[in-house]
């Protein structure tokens, strides 16, 4: 072999231990970017930036709601309606308004688990077939 393929070779394999060397250090310091701030750039603990931030989560998430409330309002140009009900052992805040069945969005009925009547058959319709059944309740 000549000395300019020699010097070819070698130059080769000592840019790749190099490569490698540095490949193996980097990677030894296990900085995955999956480990949240524990990826070797910052040295405190995901724990404590959690705590850090505390006390203002929730000042932050009332920021939120408020701005988008005013931009659904200003964009929009209606109200915003109020959080979706579901049921409630207070029969004025429940779904079913006391009555014992909660009608749904598409038209299906249940019984209401805190004002339905255990004794009571609900019916529904499946395909061509009628099923009657007794609904589970938790209060009453």
């Amino acid at each position: 072999m000549s000395d300019k393929w020699t010097k070819n070779i070698l130059t080769v394999v000592f840019v790749s231990v190099l490569v490698g060397v540095l490949a193996g250090t980097f990677v030894s310091k296990n900085t995955s970017w999956s480990n949240g701030f524990n990826n070797g750039f910052c040295d405190l603990p995901t724990s404590d930036i959690a705590r850090m931030y505390e006390g203002y989560v929730d000042k932050w998430k009332e920021d939120a709601k408020i701005a988008f409330d005013k931009a659904e309002k200003e964009v929009y140009i209606v109200d915003p309606t109020p959080d979706i009900l579901g049921p409630d052992p207070d029969a004025s805040k429940c779904v079913c308004k006391g009555s014992g069945v909660i009608t749904h969005g598409d038209g299906h009925k249940t019984a209401c688990p805190y004002h339905g009547s255990k004794d009571s058959l609900m019916k529904i319709n499946i395909g061509n077939k009628e099923l009657t059944f007794k609904p589970l309740l938790i209060g009453g």
